[in-house]
């Protein structure tokens, strides 16, 4: 457990940071802001960063294992990690740029799609 605190506080002072390497591949990093500025609301939820708006939450990923997503929104780049609760190790699993996800209107949608629902409602109108 005590790794497991560790891998925690490192992964939430890159966020405090406002590391945006991620979202620059090879570009310098810059930090913004520093672990004062981390707002804390409790296991499970979400850290957010007020002065470089980067939000953190960290989660349960099965046995001993704990999932933690970093979201940068003035970059719009998710990463994901996984950390080894037993030894600390922190993995990046995953890193993406998520502005044109956030554009589409539906994605696996299913009946009413937003558009079909927003054509009734011009109907009524």
């Amino acid at each position: 457990m005590r790794f497991a605190t560790a891998g925690m506080v490192v992964v939430f002072a890159l966020v405090a940071a406002g590391f945006t390497a991620w979202a620059q591949p090879g570009g310098p990093v810059r930090p913004t802001g520093g672990a004062a500025a981390v707002q804390t609301t409790g296991p499970g939820q979400v850290q957010r960063d007020e002065q470089s708006g980067m939000l953190a939450l960290a989660a349960p990923a099965g046995d001993n294992r704990q999932l933690v997503t970093v979201i940068d929104p003035r970059t719009k780049v998710m990463t994901v990690y996984h950390i080894e609760l037993s030894t600390g190790t922190i993995e990046l699993k995953n890193a993406r740029k998520i502005e044109w996800d956030l554009q589409m209107v539906e994605f696996n949608g299913t009946n009413p799609l937003p558009q079909d629902i927003r054509r009734k409602i011009d109907q009524l109108k």
